[in-house]
Formats: structure tokens, sequence, C-alpha cells
């Protein structure tokens, strides 16, 4: 779901993954890093959660464990503007 246009777009995508949790939370804290993004926080518990900054956008991948008899891993990816607070448009 992509809601918005321009620099202000705000978008969400829930994915399922074949490899295990921690294999999954692992691929995005060192993947990401190579595209530009930012490792601003990175928490692990049953659910791991990783918010990345790049420029003016932030975006936060949470990554659960799944189901037993479903996929292994959900996983939640937001991307959003940094300072898009009570309505106001994003600096660029």
């Amino acid at each position: 779901m992509i809601i918005g246009r321009g620099v202000g777009w705000v978008g969400r995508v829930h994915l399922e993954g074949l490899q295990g949790p921690n294999d999954i939370y692992s691929f995005f804290l060192t993947d990401f890093p190579k595209s530009g993004w930012t490792t601003m926080s990175a928490t692990k518990s049953r659910t791991g959660t990783i918010v990345f900054t790049k420029e003016n956008r932030t975006c936060t991948i949470e990554v659960l464990e799944g189901s037993f008899m479903g996929p292994k891993t959900l996983i939640t990816i937001t991307a959003s503007p940094k300072n898009l607070i009570n309505g106001s448009k994003p600096t660029k």
C-alpha cells in the first residue's frame, strides 16, 4: 500500500519469508546499509525491529516468527518521510 505522492509518500508492505527470523533480521541489518541506509536502532526479541534513515526518509522493518503451518517469518516494511508531523510537508 502506498499513500501520497512526490516526496511525501508513505508505504507499507507485508512479506512472508522462507528463511527463519534470525536470518532475515541479519539480512536487513547487514544489507540495507550497503544501499546507503543508516541504522538508527535495532532491537531483537520476539519481534525484531530495525529503523533506518536515508536522506529525508525513514524505514522501519519488523521481523516476526511465523506460524507452525505457515511461512517461517512475517516481515513488515514501512517507509515514510522523516519529518512529516501534523500534516506538514517534508523538507527536501
